[in-house]
Formats: C-alpha cells, structure tokens, sequence
C-alpha cells in the first residue's frame, strides 16, 4: 500500500509548493502580525502552516494504492478422441521376454491407455499449469 499524488506529480514537486507557499504564508504572516507576543504568533504560525500543508496535499490529489500480486497457474487443457475407435484394444506393452514368444501381446483398449497416460502428465505438469 502507498501513498501517490493522481495527477501524475512527483512527490518532488508536492514538496516544492508547499515549501513556496510556507515562506510565502511566514513572511506576509510576520509582516502583519509583528505586533504579537513571540510564543502567540509560533503558534497561530505553525496551525496555519499545518492548514495550508494540508490544502496542497489535498490540491494534488493523494491516492492510497494497494496493488497485489496473485499468481495463477497456466491453465492445459488434454483433448481426448472418445469416439468408438478408441475402444479397440492396441498392445499396451512390449512383450515382456518371458513370455513364450508366440503368445499375444496383452491388449488394452486405446481410451484406458490415453486416461493412464493424461493422469502421468497431469501429475509430471501439476507444479507448473
């Protein structure tokens, strides 16, 4: 959270006038209040200073600026063909080399192995989308 002058003004320059108008307000204050006893007119001087530093701050317009960052992961989005060729079953693996070398390679329909294969990523992508 910060405090920021809306008209596009530096601090600097918020500076700057309210000094010029805190010697301009001191001097004609001390030319015609010369007559006051010291600790009177150090008074009166200092809530008038007050009153004007508080009329610049407002004629720059301060904004209070909250800003916070929240991070979102990337989305991924996995398309899947689910029409009825997917439920033809393809060899899943390799023969394993135990297995007699005539026998049929274990089949698994082709939407099952998509699903394993979708779960794996999503587990490997998690920590980054």
């Amino acid at each position: 959270m910060e405090l920021v002058l809306s008209q596009g003004y530096g601090w600097s320059a918020f500076w700057i006038v309210l000094l010029l108008c805190s010697a301009i307000t001191t001097f004609f204050y001390a030319r015609t209040f010369a007559d006051l006893r010291r600790r009177r007119f150090a008074k009166l001087l200092v809530l008038r200073l007050l009153t004007i530093s508080v009329v610049v701050l407002l004629l720059f317009r301060p904004v209070i600026q909250y800003s916070k960052e929240q991070v979102q992961k990337r989305a991924i989005f996995f398309a899947v063909d689910t029409s009825s060729s997917m439920s033809i079953g393809d060899a899943s693996a390799p023969a394993a080399e135990d297995e007699p070398s005539g026998a049929a390679p274990p089949t698994k329909p082709r939407i099952d192995q998509v699903k394993e294969k979708v779960r794996l990523w999503g587990e490997r992508l998690s920590k980054d989308f």
